[in-house]
């Protein structure tokens, strides 16, 4: 039945251009934004999910990532989800387990609403649900890794940016750390050596809206992914760009989901590569395109081994 689904919905998917899409979901309405390439679907497309930061919103990721601009040229479906707040389109946030704002407070189910979401990808978009991918920045970074951990079952790859694994929401509250995953995920990491927003090292942030909160280091999330998708421990180190981003590569992973970590020497909070930073955060690495990086990592993962 889902494969008959599939196939009617690519077959007639939406015109290309953006499009604007709401569900009901805990008691909620969500809202997304799902960018449609050009051309046609001669197949079930690939989808990247693009998770705003703490405070941003859907089209404010669309304009940092410059995904759009991929996904025109590759042929998949950039989808764009709101998270939730008190001001409706602005100053939204995602429950990522430890942070942050309004998502955690009000303990949003958006590990549901991003399930629901994707079956209507599926549905309404063609899209393929053996290449289906979630990336983010910051708030939106620490969700693409719980997602990455409890929709392992639909997912096919993850790239957090800036973006923590767990920590602890404030002095008092327990230890969060995502829960083991069903299966191994390939994962790709991001993240500056000058962030202050999420230290490097973990800690406590430089700068932060959400006081007393603690993040786990780089190096932990390295760790979890490795050791859940059975790699070998010691990484190819090389430079992705010379003296400005070093990549660690571990391979030998469990059907082949593969872990890499890209590290900004020079990098802050920052989406790498994006014109369009947000004011407060340092400027980009512009030397390092974070958005074609990242697609050609999920481009080489599917669900299904050999599948592109």
């Amino acid at each position: 039945m889902a494969l008959g689904l599939m196939a009617g919905a690519w077959g007639q998917t939406p015109a290309p251009g953006d499009h604007t899409g709401t569900l009901e979901w805990g008691g909620r309405t969500r809202s997304y934004i799902v960018h449609v390439p050009p051309g046609e679907a001669r197949r079930p497309r690939a989808a990247v999910l693009v998770f705003h930061g703490g405070g941003g919103n859907a089209r404010q990721a669309a304009r940092m990532s410059g995904m759009n601009a991929v996904a025109d040229r590759e042929g998949f479906l950039a989808v764009y989800p709101n998270g939730t707040g008190r001001l409706g389109k602005w100053l939204l946030t995602w429950n990522s387990g430890y942070c942050c704002g309004y998502a955690l407070r009000n303990r949003v189910d958006d590990v549901g609403f991003v399930r629901a979401l994707i079956g209507e990808l599926i549905r309404r978009y063609g899209a393929d649900p053996d290449r289906i991918y979630a990336t983010g920045m910051s708030n939106g970074g620490m969700m693409a890794h719980r997602l990455a951990a409890e929709l392992s079952d639909l997912l096919a790859g993850a790239a957090p940016v800036a973006g923590s694994i767990g920590g602890k929401a404030n002095a008092k509250a327990p230890d969060y750390v995502i829960p083991r995953p069903g299966r191994p995920v390939p994962v790709l990491i991001l993240h500056g050596k000058k962030d202050r927003h999420l230290r490097y090292e973990g800690g406590e942030p430089v700068i932060t809206l959400t006081p007393g909160r603690v993040d786990l280091p780089v190096r932990a999330a390295v760790e979890f992914w490795v050791k859940n998708n059975g790699c070998a421990p010691e990484p190819v180190r090389e430079w992705a760009v010379e003296g400005h981003v070093e990549r660690e590569s571990y391979r030998g992973c469990r059907d082949g989901a593969d872990v890499v970590l890209y590290t900004l020497i020079h990098g802050g909070h920052v989406w790498p590569g994006s014109k369009r930073p947000r004011l407060w955060t340092n400027d980009p690495c512009r030397k390092f395109p974070a958005s074609e990086t990242i697609w050609e990592f999920f481009e080489a993962h599917s669900r299904r081994p050999g599948k592109r």
